[in-house]
This record gives structure tokens, C-alpha cells and sequence, in this order.
């Protein structure tokens, strides 16, 4: 095995071909042994918590607005264990994204709610509140209780406090889309002057080079971004800026869904505002749909230099018209095939050839004779 980009990416060299490689990961694990007379554990990932998944602040202001506020998921494994006595557990209180949220906790704090799900294995957590049935004591910046039952447990703070479960499942599927390292690889084709078909391919393989496909559909890569964190099964958005624009419909913006591990592409046309200025355009990877008018722009997570290549062009053409010459000789050589065919048919078939005028004159001639003849007889 070799490692390439800073170990990012792991190459495997075999001299056999097997059915399939697997590359296994795992949570990393803390062993600590706790005997009769009890002890505490702490982890390494965050204090006082036996295992931590940090919701970032930002995401629950997108998501619930800048009145909620959540503190680390910990989490107790294997869940759905009942322990013989009571443990004490200890979370951090939630911080905001706006500070100026910051409540001062104490005994009487309603809007403070303990969430609890004891879904184990792979299944969707079901969040409820245990507030009431669960006394919490808060010592500075963090909350402790106790549990008998191995589960997850969070804390939110929420003035609606019917909507608590709710908004925690909401956020919580959220933060689980994972981050990976990927590139965005800009293709372009060039089909005429004010017209070039562009496409992006996001990839987490690190391959390097032009792609089969690419290659064999004439493409041109013209730019390779560093790399960026995507967000596995989410939506990224492009938006434009410069002397080129996008050819969509009215009111639709462009955006692909990023897969692991897969092959993203997403083509589409562009088009030359102005042709006395340079074909070139800036072109944004963000995160969420373009934002209104008036309203604050967001950060894009990549941005890139569009530039259209000109050795293409005549290439193009010369093949767009060569296209047409090859149908013009081929709808000609189906219109001598089909007039030879219907040829060939006429003459193999049995019709009587048409008559004559002198011909038809005798025997008309003739037939009158012959009933002149059969009047005049007594």
C-alpha cells in the first residue's frame, strides 16, 4: 500500500485481482477499567463527557434560528443497558451562535430541556424530553445527572418547549451528513463563439489526469480547484459571475447532490454576454441556494476561474459541418436505393401492358362489324 497527498488518499498494489477490497474504519475507543469502588471517566474529546458529538452553532442557527442553543451529544454505549446503580453523567451547557443568548443557568431555568433517545444500534433516534422526571444540578458552565439506562442524552435550550423533540430530530439528522475531502475538476467544450458546454466533476478519488470520459467526448480541463469539504448527500450550488452565464430556466439554479466516493458530474451550456470582452466568469460552489437581494451573502466554500479555450473552436465546427455533408450523402444514397427498389418491383410484377391507340381502334373497328353483320342477317 502507498499513500499519496499527504496520506489522504491510499493506493493499493497487488499482483492479484480479488472479488473486492474493503477498508474498515471504526469510532476510536477509550478503554478505562472501573472496579467496585467506582471512578470517572473523561474524555479525551471533550471534558466531563464520556463521548461526544459536537452540533455546531452555526448549523443550529440556520436551522431553529438564534433562540436555540444545544450542547454536546453524548452518548453511552451499548445503549438500552440498565446499570445495577445510577451513574452520574456531565454536559457542557449549550452556547449559542449569538452570544448575546447566553442565559445564566440555575435551578429554575424551564427553557433548559434534557433530551433523551435510547434507540441502539443503527436505528433513527427518538428524542424525548426527560426534564421533568430527571433533577439536574448545574455547577458553573456545565449540568450533571443521573441515568440508569445507557443512552444519548443532549441538552437544548428553547423557549417553545412543546417543539423541543421535534426541532432536536431535525437538527439532530442534520449534523450526521458526513464531511469528505473531494475536488472540483471544470471541463469545457467550446461548440462556437458566444456558446462552450461545461462540465463539473466532483470526485474523492484524487485521480490525476483526464478522465476516460472526458476524453473520449473531446472535453478540455481548464481549471482543478484545491481541495474542499463537502457534505455527503447534500446539494451544492454554482452561481456565476462574469462575462459568461448559465443556459437554464427561468428561476433555476444550478446544483448537483455530492456523493462519496462516486463520480459527480453535472453539464450544462454557457453563454458569451458580451463578445467584444473576454469569454471568462468566476464561478461559486456555495453551500445553499442563492440568497435575495438585500439579504447577507454567504461564504462560498470554492471559487473558481472560468476561461473558455479557443483551440476548439474550429475543430467543433469543421465536425458540426462534416455532420452535415454525411447526412446530405446519405439521405441522397436512401433516395437512389428507394427508387431502384420500387423499379425492381414494377418489373417483377405480373400487370398487363397498357394498350395502344391503333390497337384499340381495330378492335373497336372489329366489335362494331360484328354486330353490324348479326343486325343485317333475316
Amino acid at each position: 500500500m502507498s499513500a499519496a497527498h499527504s496520506g489522504r488518499i491510499t493506493r493499493i498494489i497487488t499482483t492479484d485481482f480479488p472479488q473486492y477490497f474493503a477498508i474498515v474504519t471504526r469510532i476510536k475507543q477509550e478503554v478505562h477499567v472501573i472496579g467496585a469502588e467506582g471512578g470517572i471517566l473523561i474524555s479525551s474529546v471533550a471534558n466531563h463527557v464520556q463521548a461526544a458529538h459536537v452540533i455546531p452553532a452555526e448549523l443550529t442557527a440556520k436551522l431553529l434560528g438564534n433562540c436555540v442553543a444545544v450542547s454536546p451529544v453524548i452518548t453511552i454505549e451499548p445503549r438500552r443497558r440498565k446499570f445495577h446503580k445510577p451513574i452520574t453523567l456531565t454536559i457542557p451547557v449549550p452556547q449559542a451562535a449569538n452570544k448575546g443568548m447566553i442565559n445564566q443557568y440555575g435551578g429554575e431555568t424551564p427553557t433548559l430541556r434534557l433530551l433523551c433517545s435510547i434507540a441502539g444500534g443503527t436505528n433513527e433516534s427518538q428524542w424525548e424530553d426527560v426534564t421533568g422526571s430527571t433533577p439536574l444540578t448545574f455547577m458553573n458552565d456545565r449540568v450533571s445527572f443521573t441515568t440508569t439506562v445507557s443512552a444519548r442524552f443532549w441538552l437544548m435550550d428553547c423557549r417553545n418547549i412543546g417543539a423541543v423533540p421535534k426541532m432536536a430530530t431535525e437538527l439532530y439528522m442534520e449534523s450526521l451528513h458526513v464531511p469528505y475531502i473531494t475536488n472540483f475538476i471544470i471541463y469545457s467544450k467550446r461548440m462556437d463563439v458566444l456558446e462552450a458546454t461545461l462540465r463539473i466533476l466532483c470526485m474523492t478519488d484524487g485521480k490525476e489526469g483526464m478522465h476516460t470520459l472526458e476524453r473520449q467526448e473531446e472535453f478540455t480541463e481548464i481549471v482543478k480547484s484545491r481541495d474542499v469539504e463537502a457534505l455527503d448527500g447534500k446539494d451544492l450550488y454554482i452561481e456565476f459571475s462574469g462575462n459568461l452565464v448559465p443556459v437554464t430556466k427561468s428561476g433555476v439554479q444550478l446544483k448537483f447532490t455530492f456523493k462519496a466516493f462516486r463520480q459527480n458530474r453535472l453539464s450544462f451550456h454557457v453563454k458569451v454576454k458580451d463578445p467584444l470582452l473576454d469569454p471568462v466568469a468566476r464561478m461559486l460552489f456555495m453551500r445553499e441556494p442563492k440568497v435575495a437581494k438585500g439579504e447577507p451573502s454567504q461564504q462560498p466554500i470554492c471559487v473558481l476561474n472560468i476561461v473558455l479555450p479557443e483551440t476548439i473552436i474550429k475543430d467543433a465546427l469543421q465536425k458540426k459541418l462534416k455532420g452535415y455533408e454525411d447526412s446530405n450523402i446519405i439521405n441522397q444514397k436512401l433516395d437512389y436505393y428507394k427508387s431502384k427498389y420500387k423499379m425492381e418491383q414494377m418489373e417483377k410484377t405480373d400487370k398487363p401492358k397498357e394498350t395502344s391507340p391503333s390497337e384499340k381502334k381495330f378492335i373497336t373497328d372489329t366489335l362494331q362489324r360484328e354486330q353490324t353483320g348479326m343486325i343485317s342477317k333475316p
